[in-house]
């Protein structure tokens, strides 16, 4: 039928449907009168009026038309045979309406080949989108069933892809280096009781080393995920924020497993690429264990957050938590100073004695006023929710369900976009104009400026270069004064950052030594300051930041940015005998049901492809063997071979700096796709094109 569909004319159907025809099946017979009606353009026309055994009428919507075609079954031959045959519609045409519908699935795939790779060229994995082609190409309105079921049949097996590309991964690494020749790009394999398996993989672009080395911070948070795709694992990252207090990816790596040996081998790569790290967020779990072995110099900081969940958990007994004592541990935690630290601790021991004991034996890990002790800034980073931020991110982006290599690449492309976004956010701003902070900073002291308008500050001394002020602590009874003290100086030799002032200032608080920006009451104190002296008191100045907050830094933590080609071909030679990593049995209790027995008249008998036992199915196997899961899903093809149709065909974008898809392109050439496969289809049914394929591997999808 593909043949039918891309060679035959209108009077060669027709003369296939003369009366004394055969036909070996009722299925060809009714390809036959279908294809008629394609070319024709009147598919909303077509219609079965009546199936039987051994009788076939089909033909017009309209019952009053003329045109029908009747065949009926010859035993003695085991042919089909024509009996009646009207080919001409005697109805109006321009009035009737069909719904479309009532065609058989094989009936469409016959004449609608592209529909099988459709989610290679647009993302088939939507019924919608099937439906859409279908209808632009042949004028067939699909069911939402049906639609669903050529959307499946044109995908593959998750587990086929998740083993396949376990082959290729090796390959794909030393390609990624090979265009990134300044980035860290780590395989490692291992062997195990099956053959070769995956060990571990790490990814360090030579964009995100650029990157630290401006980074001014020097804080990174590292924190491990579970992966959801049918061979589990882990995946490892070191997150950190930029001077506009953007999440930026540092390295990354999967591992089969979560244990101070995985943590151990991270870490040790991370320590490698990112010299200097002054302060690592991380929960209590292996990965504080590894990092204080393998950094035992720096300091490390435990999330707050993690800490407060901790006193929730029943098997500790530290009681009820309330938000009144919630409220109290996190004064506890962003206390600037020794005393306000006792003082918030001492109000949580009134409200639950035990747990405000059990926080405060390990506030050296999490507790300001020690760090500011200690002369490390934190900026306000009292949790490890940057990792977890970044995590949550990818669930929403669906990338931990993805086999090994396109989560390593769509990770590579989210990382450049975002990125490269944040280049053209710092190109955008004119020091010139006396925009010297980055946006974010400017936008949050635009708002705290406007908060602290409410709080009283009285003026001992002001002029244009000093200011010495006493500001009221709203709230507080008795009522308790802060001293806030503030100088500054112009430059008569501009700096390297244009700064045209150095300044410093003083708050009794102390807040401000761990923000690396002004606290509320500096900013009261600056607007005081403002009314009396005039504009040279700019709280928008980046005079009053840390260097981590001005724009100077967001432009050279910008400056370079390279990252690897990700649109890799594989050869059929590339592929080699890697096994995944094992999988971890499930744990929790065990199912009280009997043994699985086989019935003696049973004829259908379910086998797990995760470890070959009868009676369940791989999802719910209580011990999954990933050696045999990759038997049963083993093929030895490159891990994703699209096809598409020659004028289809979507290529990649890039530039000298970054050589990834951006996602603006993809965007752009998917909104045009099926158009464009409309309309090859309506060529090829008119005889006008041949059908050409091209073949390439790894295509992004971003969605």
């Amino acid at each position: 039928m593909k043949a039918l569909a891309a060679d035959l004319s209108v009077s060669d159907l027709e003369q296939q449907l003369r009366v004394g025809a055969h036909f070996p099946t009722k299925d060809e017979c009714q390809k036959v009168v279908l294809g008629l009606f394609l070319k024709r353009g009147d598919a909303a026309l077509y219609k079965v009026r009546r199936s039987e055994p051994a009788r076939v009428e089909l033909g017009c919507l309209n019952k009053e038309c003329e045109m029908c075609v009747r065949a009926s079954y010859k035993k003695k031959t085991g042919v089909w045979e024509v009996k009646e045959s009207s080919l001409q519609h005697t109805c109006d045409r321009s009035e009737q309406r069909g719904r479309k519908r009532g065609i058989k699935t094989e009936l469409v795939r016959s004449f609608v080949p592209v529909v099988d790779s459709i989610m290679a060229t647009v993302g088939g994995k939507r019924a919608a989108t099937v439906r859409e082609v279908v209808a632009k190409s042949i004028g067939v309105e699909l069911k939402t069933t049906q639609a669903l079921e050529i959307a499946k049949a044109g995908r593959k097996d998750p587990a086929t892809v998740a083993v396949n590309e376990y082959r290729f991964i090796e390959t794909y690494i030393e390609k990624l280096a090979h265009t990134d020749e300044r980035g860290t790009y780590k395989f490692g394999q291992e062997m195990g009781d099956e053959g070769l398996t995956f060990q571990y993989s790490y990814i360090a672009t030579s964009a995100a080393k650029d990157f630290w080395q401006h980074s001014h911070r020097y804080i990174v948070a590292v924190d491990a995920t579970f992966l959801t795709g049918p061979l589990k694992g882990f995946m490892f990252a070191a997150v950190t924020k930029d001077a506009n207090n953007q999440l930026i990816l540092l390295a990354f790596g999967q591992l089969k497993k979560e244990n101070l040996d995985t943590w151990d081998l991270f870490l040790r790569n991370v320590k490698a690429d990112f010299p200097g790290i002054k302060l690592i967020l991380c929960d209590k779990q292996k990965g504080l264990e590894a990092c204080q072995k393998i950094y035992p110099i720096v300091r490390f900081a435990r999330c707050a957050k993690h800490l407060l969940d901790n006193t929730k958990d029943p098997d500790n007994n530290l009681g009820r938590i309330t938000q009144e004592w919630e409220l109290e541990y996190w004064r506890m935690v962003k206390a600037p100073t020794a005393d306000a630290y006792n003082e918030a601790f001492v109000k949580a021991e009134k409200i639950n004695l035990a747990a405000a004991r059990w926080v405060n034996a390990c506030k050296r890990e999490f507790a300001e006023h020690i760090f500011i002790g200690e002369g490390i800034r934190r900026f306000g980073d009292s949790t490890s929710n940057m990792a977890e931020e970044m995590f949550a991110a990818w669930s929403h982006n669906e990338f931990k369900p993805m086999p090994i290599i396109q989560l390593h690449q769509k990770i590579i492309v989210w990382q450049s976009q975002r990125m490269h976004s944040s280049r053209v956010m710092s190109q955008q701003a004119d020091p010139g104009k006396g925009e010297n902070s980055t946006p974010w900073m400017m936008e949050l002291l635009t708002t705290k400026f406007w908060e602290a308008r409410m709080s009283r500050c009285r003026t001992v001394f002001c002029d244009d270069k000093e200011y010495i002020g006493m500001v009221e602590v709203k709230g507080s009874n008795p009522t308790r004064v802060i001293e806030v003290r503030l100088n500054q100086v112009e430059n008569n030799v501009p700096s390297n950052d244009n700064m045209k002032w150095t300044a410093s200032t003083s708050c009794s608080c102390g807040r401000c030594k761990s923000l690396g920006r002004p606290c509320k009451h500096i900013l009261a104190a600056l607007r005081a300051a403002a009314s009396l002296a005039g504009p040279k008191w700019n709280f928008l100045d980046a005079r009053w930041l840390h260097s981590a907050y001005h724009l100077s830094t967001l432009q050279h933590q910008y400056e370079r940015l390279h990252f690897p080609t990700t649109a890799v071909e594989f050869k059929e030679t590339d592929g080699k005998d890697l096994l995944p990593p094992p999988m971890e049995k499930k744990r929790g209790r065990k199912s009280q049901k009997k043994p699985y027995e086989r019935k003696p008249d049973q004829k259908r008998v379910i086998v797990c492809k995760a470890c070959g036992k009868e009676g369940h199915m791989m999802k719910t196997c209580p011990e999954p063997n990933a050696a045999q899961i990759a038997r049963s899903f083993a093929k030895k093809i490159p891990p994703t071979q699209a096809n598409y149709a020659d004028d289809v065909d979507i290529d990649i974008a890039g530039d000298e700096d970054q050589s990834t898809a951006t996602k603006e392109g993809e965007v752009g050439a998917k909104d045009n796709s099926v158009m464009e496969i409309a309309a090859q289809i309506a060529r090829q049914l008119n005889n006008k094109a041949p059908g050409q394929k091209v073949r390439r591997v790894i295509v992004l999808d971003l969605e």
